[in-house]
């Protein structure tokens, strides 16, 4: 049963858990578009253990809610005055498997996809728009298999946390808390390449011990959110660093002009910070091998021994 440990009000409440993304309409798939990019190895584990997870709590669905509200709002505009295909769902057959993604508006005139995404401000001053790209060019695919020419792909990020004062005197800093970012258009077998890959592992980790899975389909440190600090030059078996560089190539760079880094005794090793969409935002992390023996190695203890299922 769903939680409301912050006793928000039950009108809020009520609307913040409405189901704005799926329509009455929609047809069954087998994959969406969010599901081909997000990590293999959550998806399955989510999958196979869904009857264990927990509803969580109402809050836990507050940013997807100010999204579609946005998403309600910019669609009415839309609807009323410009020459464009909003909120509408597209489906293609691939490898045998219906995949689908709901597009948030195609420009006609202009030939593009535009996409609007809410986000804080250090998901712009980082340059990850990695996975905005994979879900575009999913997009494009699927309208350019139902007859639709895609010249251009384009995100319109909304700031939460923009503040007017810090855009007066911080360089590099946006101007207003609406920012356009033009991505790459991939072409088209580009995008089925990607596709069929991610359908690939996808099927594949169904086939997997969770053991397995954490070992072949592992979460990346991009899956897993984790910050890079620093390339250290280290004894093996120390966590402690004999060297701090900011790249790997500099590290490399030193340890060939000092070459007793190079000796067996010694280890060049990237370092991240902590995996905050395992610790805070997987809903399968209970389950998952990756992060238990990861989260051993670094901390001594055991997350699955203390669990809130």
């Amino acid at each position: 049963m769903q939680t409301n440990r912050h006793n928000i009000p039950k009108e809020l409440a009520s609307a913040i858990n409405v189901d704005h993304y799926h329509a009455d309409s929609d047809q069954p798939s087998d994959y969406s578009a969010t599901k081909l990019i997000s990590p293999i190895q959550e998806t399955e584990l989510t999958r196979r253990y869904a009857d264990k997870i927990k509803a969580g709590d109402v809050m836990d669905n507050f940013n997807a809610w100010v999204g579609s509200v946005l998403h309600n709002a910019v669609e009415d505009a839309w609807t009323q005055s410009l020459n464009s295909i909003v909120e509408n769902r597209f489906y293609a057959t691939v490898l045998g498997k219906k995949i689908s993604g709901k597009v948030d508006c195609y420009d006609i005139d202009n030939k593009m996809i535009i996409d609007w995404k809410t986000c804080r401000l250090y998901k712009l001053t980082t340059g990850d728009t990695r996975q905005w790209e994979e879900q575009a060019n999913i997009y494009a695919y699927l309208l350019s298999d139902s007859g639709y020419e895609v010249d251009a792909l384009r995100i319109v990020a909304i700031l939460l946390d923009w503040k007017k004062a810090e855009s007066k005197f911080k360089p590099n800093y946006p101007a207003c808390q609406v920012v356009p970012i033009d991505l790459k258009l991939w072409l088209k077998a580009e995008q089925e390449q990607f596709i069929k890959q991610r359908l690939i592992w996808l099927e594949e980790a169904k086939t997997l011990s969770d053991d397995n899975l954490a070992i072949q389909i592992p979460c990346s440190h991009h899956d897993k959110w984790e910050k890079y600090k620093d390339t250290a030059i280290r004894l093996k078996g120390s966590e402690r660093a004999t060297r701090k560089f900011d790249t790997k190539e500099e590290a490399r760079t030193y340890a060939e002009e000092n070459t007793k880094y190079l000796s067996s005794e010694y280890e060049i090793v990237e370092r991240y910070g902590l995996p905050i969409k395992c610790i805070d935002y997987c809903s399968a992390a209970f389950k998952c091998k990756q992060f238990r023996s990861e989260t051993i190695i670094r901390t001594g203890q055991d997350p699955h021994i203390k669990t809130l299922f």
